[in-house]
């Protein structure tokens, strides 16, 4: 698993747990973010130092010590991958500890953010690497986010749960966010599904996963990244809904012969990328959130 790295955000109603010199700028009015390297304050018989540089990245020595500062209520992270970008421009993709509900009672968690596509500040909130003639559980989450892996068409990250899973609605909900990315490659043709959207009935209906929305109307409303040269979403034509955890796995665009596709219903056993492959093809999905 590659390192954690990790922004500290301050709370001004709350006593600051760093000394030292640190530089700080507003973020939203509320939070302050730390811009220069720190130190943190001695915790009973254990110290952490903070190497904060420009973009902040931490590196932690004393994990414990660390952990007991955030309990504390003396720093919290950044609440999701676009506001991490935006109060440290130049951020390199990777993987970062994220806090969605800020001092809400979700804990912190690793997140894999990418920063680069399309301006960057894109959380993964699905990841699925499927080896051909396999037909795993799924992993839907509530406490935390799958990483990348792997990306290399014909592997199996099934039984590695740091990286095959997908958020719940009741985790998404945790999430601000207004726009939804779409990944898909598979080892049965050469076309790439690669497209955002701002689509509210999608967003709505992955944080409900009920039959109150539906991606109807996605065919038509979606960008498409240069790399994007599947027949879906554009010939989409049905839109499955009211799958509950599976609403993003559970086919919720496509068209007959043309599949959105990671593992299908409860119990299913199709895993398909723009098309109606079944189980006979290694598949890669992704979904993103900004």
């Amino acid at each position: 698993m590659k390192s954690r790295q990790a922004f500290s955000l301050i709370e001004l109603s709350i006593t600051v747990l760093i000394i030292g010199v640190v530089t700080i700028v507003a973020l939203n009015g509320k939070s302050l973010v730390i811009k220069a390297n720190c130190v943190a304050s001695t915790l009973g018989s254990k110290s952490i130092t903070d190497n904060l540089d420009n973009p902040t990245k931490l590196t932690k020595n004393k994990s414990t010590a660390y952990e007991n500062c955030i309990s504390s209520g003396g720093l919290i992270y950044s609440t999701s991958c676009k506001i991490l970008l935006a109060a440290n421009p130049g951020t390199a993709s990777g993987i970062y500890t994220i806090d969605p509900d800020g001092a809400g009672s979700l804990a912190s968690f690793d997140a894999y953010c990418d920063m680069e596509t399309d301006g960057g500040g894109w959380t993964l909130v699905l990841n699925y690497l499927h080896k051909l003639g396999t037909n795993p559980a799924l992993n839907p989450r509530t406490t935390d986010l799958p990483i990348i892996g792997s990306t290399t068409l014909g592997g199996d990250e099934s039984s590695n749960f740091n990286y095959w899973g997908h958020t719940k609605p009741t985790l998404l909900n945790k999430f601000t966010f207004n726009e939804l990315r779409f990944y898909g490659k598979t080892s049965g043709h050469g076309r790439i599904i690669h497209f955002k959207t701002s689509f509210a009935g999608c967003i709505n209906y992955f944080k409900t996963g009920d039959s109150s929305s539906i991606c109807t109307g996605l065919n038509s409303s979606f960008s498409p990244f240069p790399d994007h040269s599947a027949s879906i979403p554009s010939s989409a034509n049905e839109y499955y809904n009211n799958q509950n955890d599976l609403a993003m796995t559970a086919f919720p665009f496509c068209r007959t012969g043309a599949y959105w596709s990671v593992k299908g219903w409860s119990g299913g056993n199709r895993w398909e990328v723009d098309d109606n492959c079944n189980n006979g093809c290694d598949t890669y999905h992704q979904v993103w959130i900004r």
